[in-house]
């Protein structure tokens, strides 16, 4: 089985221009080694021709491109002429190679089981392990796909090893930048806080103050005056109710001296009646002597 950081099987083959290429001779590299079914296929075509596209781009990640099917080295120099293809081609007749990657084997075609190549790809690191296998792929963006990967399996190892520290010692850059930045940050809104507190507080209160005494005197003189005029219609008042009381007892004393008088006089000129006679009522004279009947 192909396994993700196990060591690679070991390959000797012939690409399209009948030179020899071995797994071997690759160390030191990355190889993109991937498994089609046959030459100038519209699905291998494709796959093929992306492949060519970024073949800038993987010799910039250090790597090397290689496809591998059944067919001759005449076949696969027709196939690289025709498409101007730039990725080397591999022979591998007899499927051995593709084998031990398990790129042969039983596989879907038009709804039957058939056996036939598995299109698929493998990436070996430059110790010769597998960094990563694709059992079965799509042609069509596939290749930007490994790219893809290939580019983030640089970046892990470029940060986990001691090879490249560049990216560590940017990092410890601006961690050491930002330090001194913040703190000068902070004490300069400490300072610039200080002096604006102050000098809007005491105005402010001094002001305050002043109004209010100010608006209190008015008030003072204003109440002052109600009182003052309050005590004098009070007095006036006190004067008025006692002069009509004053005439009221006068005014009573009278009517109860012409009252007595009335009383006096009829009381006077009452005689009591003798017995079965009337006797008319004289007026009484003023003299020693008593007047008789």
């Amino acid at each position: 089985m192909v396994t993700i950081g196990s060591k690679a099987p070991a390959f000797t083959l012939s690409d399209h221009n009948g030179k020899s290429i071995s797994l071997s001779s690759l160390a030191g590299q990355w190889v993109v080694l991937y498994f089609y079914p046959r030459d100038d296929t519209p699905g291998c075509t494709v796959e093929a021709c992306e492949f060519t596209s970024a073949t800038h781009n993987f010799s910039g990640l250090n790597a090397v491109v290689y496809g591998c099917s059944a067919d001759g080295t005449e076949s696969h120099q027709k196939f690289i002429e025709k498409h101007n293809l730039t990725v080397g081609l591999l022979t591998d007749a007899d499927t051995s190679v593709m084998k031990s990657y398990e790129a042969f084997g039983t596989k879907l075609m038009y709804g039957k089981e058939v056996q036939g190549v598995i299109r698929s790809t493998v990436l070996i690191a430059p110790d010769g392990t597998i960094a990563h296998h694709w059992p079965k792929v799509t042609a069509e963006g596939h290749a930007e796909a490994v790219r893809a990967r290939l580019a983030e399996l640089i970046g892990c190892v470029a940060t986990t090893t001691n090879a490249t520290t560049t990216t560590t010692k940017s990092v410890m850059t601006k961690l050491v930048t930002m330090k001194p930045v913040t703190t000068k940050a902070v004490t300069t809104k400490a300072v610039m806080t200080k002096p604006v507190t102050k000098p809007m507080t005491k105005p402010m209160t001094l002001k305050l103050v002043q109004k209010k005494s100010a608006a209190a005197k008015p008030a003072t003189k204003n109440t002052a005056t109600k009182n003052t005029a309050t005590k004098s219609s009070v007095k006036k008042i006190v004067a008025k109710t006692a002069a009509k009381k004053s005439t009221a007892t006068k005014t009573a004393t009278k009517n109860m001296a012409k009252k007595q008088v009335v009383v006096t006089k009829s009381k006077a000129t009452k005689v009591p009646a003798s017995k079965g006679k009337t006797v008319a009522a004289k007026p009484i004279q003023k003299g020693r002597g008593k007047t008789k009947a």
